[in-house]
């Protein structure tokens, strides 16, 4: 398998979600995992982005927010970048409801990591193998 590389950029509202799933499909058509295994990968991605929107949503924020897939022989890696808001830092405790969702991820997924860059673009990337 050729390694695949595909960038969406997004407003953060619930719309992307159908641009996310097209994305997902995209990404894991020529993978070989069973087909459970690809849906749990691709609720969970849903999972944690949809958790991020929600709160975007509750704040009112308007900002685009990029997703990347990357897919090779050996794993698939979904990064979500954002750079005019942090969903993982000092969310508010009124808010706390409001936090990044990555419970599913972390069953499904072998690699979860969170870049935070005051001032730059944020990344939460995804990772796993095939």
């Amino acid at each position: 398998m050729n390694r695949v590389v595909i960038t969406i950029t997004v407003p953060c509202h619930a719309p992307a979600m159908r641009e996310l799933g097209v994305l997902m499909d995209e990404s894991l058509a020529g993978v070989r995992l069973s087909l459970e295994r690809k849906d749990l990968i691709r609720r969970s991605i849903e999972e944690t982005l949809g958790s991020m929107i929600r709160y975007s949503d509750h704040k009112g924020w308007r900002h685009p927010i990029s997703v990347t897939s990357d897919v090779d022989e050996s794993r698939i890696r979904m990064i979500i970048a954002e750079g005019a808001r942090d969903f993982g830092q000092d969310v508010p405790e009124e808010d706390l409801s409001f936090r990044v969702s990555t419970t599913l991820a972390r069953q499904v997924m072998s690699e979860i990591s969170y870049t935070y860059k005051k001032g730059a673009q944020s990344e939460l990337e995804l990772v796993h193998p095939i």
